[in-house]
């Protein structure tokens, strides 16, 4: 229900204000003003079905492996490197036990990953996307890096647009610990892993 109120609510609402502000405008709005605010209405109105598919694909579900959770992961990277031409996806998998996530930490842990992607494509300037992953004794490592342009995070505002502080208590929420190490000009790594079964 939280991830709902979250994404979709949040992205309703925006949704609703973009028709407020084309039917009851302050001012005179233009064809082209209009045409614009309606291709933004239509991009969120198709990120809130997105959203409501991912929610549905883990919370039907009693379990989720870890197997699944990786395709899916390697198809939402792909999906979004098209929309960042110079950026080169690479994917590495080390599956020792394919571990059963319940629907709850596999969608956490999918919105933590997509975040982390969204703020590689968005902020870092990199030519390469690292995902690799891997799995041994009911336990697990995600790392997502970059070679982009980096940042030091201990000077981040928590409440920024990063949303290191949403990332980090999602983790928290499924056990998981969460570490980004980056530097000016030396790229950027999230791992995230769950060292306890």
């Amino acid at each position: 229900s939280r991830d709902l109120h979250d994404n979709v609510g949040t992205q309703l609402s925006l949704i609703s204000n973009d028709i407020e502000w084309i039917t009851h405008p302050l001012k005179a709005l233009s064809e082209k003003e209009k045409s614009e605010k309606l291709e933004s209405i239509g991009s969120a109105s198709r990120e809130v079905i997105n959203t409501l598919r991912e929610t549905i694909w883990a919370l039907n579900k009693e379990e989720v492996s870890f197997e699944e959770f990786a395709d899916k992961l390697k198809a939402h990277v792909q999906k979004q490197v098209k929309l960042s031409k110079n950026v080169k996806p690479s994917f590495s998998e080390n599956l020792e036990s394919n571990i059963q996530l319940g629907p709850s930490e596999a969608l956490a842990l999918f919105r933590i990953s997509q975040e982390a992607i969204a703020n590689s494509l968005k902020y870092a300037h990199a030519g390469v996307l690292d995902i690799s992953m891997s799995t041994r004794n009911e336990k697990y490592e995600l790392v997502i890096a970059d070679n982009g342009k980096g940042f030091n995070p201990d000077a981040i505002d928590q409440n920024n647009r990063y949303g290191l502080a949403n990332m980090k208590f999602r983790a928290g929420e499924i056990a998981c610990t969460l570490r980004i190490e980056s530097a000016f000009e030396k790229g950027t790594k999230v791992i995230i892993s769950k060292n306890q079964p």
